[in-house]
């Protein structure tokens, strides 16, 4: 019996053995193919959009589509990706190399959510500069303006809005809180000068994002044929959803930041779990707003007539 209980013995330690030298060689293969793991993600990630991506596009945006509109729309899907993963990218790899040149710590680098969401949002923009739309023997000017509002549903179209201002107001109750301890050891609030950064952020922000919609939607639209001014009307409605998503995850997340400081500094039960209750949703409403970037629906704004349509047709009328 006791022969037995140590032959299980051997083959139990010779198991933990074998796993453990499993475990071992598997982390040091994942380490070595680390790099080539980057590069192949990065490669997939720069691809040039493929027809499956621009029916996707077409059949959530409600097109019809032409040889033309379709080269539109797969160079859109194209130069917005790539350029979201240039910046990205940047903010991930620059700030460390800058640290190492001037000499600086590497460990003094921390990257926050909010700058890979300045990084995409940077990206949109850069992706709308490069779209280079069809030409026309004039341009469009529609008698239904291009207002945010016909290109996004309500929660996006207010999210940043609403946010900004709880935020705002959330940031502000921080300078009536006890700034703590004159030796440090204990809790204590943000400084003067987070309050104010953090108030301005959650204002500026939603500021910002408006302003960058009116500028894509105010950008000239000549007069094409219907597909490719619908298909347009898709790529301009895909940039505006996607800065309202990302302003109102950014703004989310400074509201969340905010509601934490309440946490840490009132030493009373019930207002800690308040308002770490209400910061918790906060930072899930923010990642519902980044996935809500992909919740497509067709533009309300009808993009035709336009008034040089309209007074070709009445020209021909008196004809």
């Amino acid at each position: 019996m006791s022969r037995f209980v140590g032959d299980r013995r051997v083959v139990g330690i010779a198991g933990l053995l074998a796993a453990g030298l499993a475990a071992v060689v598997l982390r040091t293969a994942l380490w070595a193919a680390a790099p080539l793991l980057v590069v192949l993600l990065i490669a997939y990630l720069c691809r040039p959009a493929g027809p499956r991506e621009v029916d996707d596009f077409a059949d959530r945006s409600g097109l019809a589509t032409s040889r033309a509109s379709r080269r539109f729309i797969a160079h859109h899907l194209t130069m917005g990706r790539r350029f979201r993963l240039v910046m990205v990218v940047a903010v991930l790899v620059l700030p460390p190399l800058a640290g190492e040149a001037l000499g600086a710590s590497g460990g003094g680098f921390s990257l926050s959510s909010t700058v890979v969401l300045w990084a995409c949002m940077a990206g949109t923009l850069l992706a709308e500069l490069s779209v280079t739309r069809p030409t026309g023997t004039a341009r469009a000017a529609s008698l239904v303006p291009r207002e945010p509002a016909a290109y996004l549903s309500r929660p996006l179209l207010w999210g940043p809005v609403v946010a900004g201002l709880l935020a705002a107001a959330v940031w502000g109750g921080v300078a009536f809180l006890s700034p703590g301890p004159a030796g440090g050891t204990g809790p204590s609030r943000a400084d003067g000068p987070t309050i104010v950064a953090g108030v301005a952020f959650a204002l500026l922000v939603p500021l910002l994002v408006s302003g960058a919609q009116r500028w894509i939607l105010r950008r000239p639209q000549p007069l094409v044929g219907p597909e490719l001014v619908a298909a347009d009307d898709a790529v301009r409605a895909a940039s505006v959803r996607n800065l309202a998503a990302l302003g109102s995850a950014l703004v989310l997340l400074g509201l969340a930041a905010g509601l934490l400081q309440y946490v840490e500094v009132v030493d009373v039960a019930a207002v800690d779990w308040l308002f770490g209750a209400a910061a918790g949703v906060s930072l899930m409403l923010a990642l519902v707003s980044w996935w809500s970037r992909a919740w497509w629906r067709p533009v309300r704004r009808q993009p035709f007539p336009t008034t040089a349509a309209a007074s070709a047709s009445a020209v021909e009328a008196r004809a």
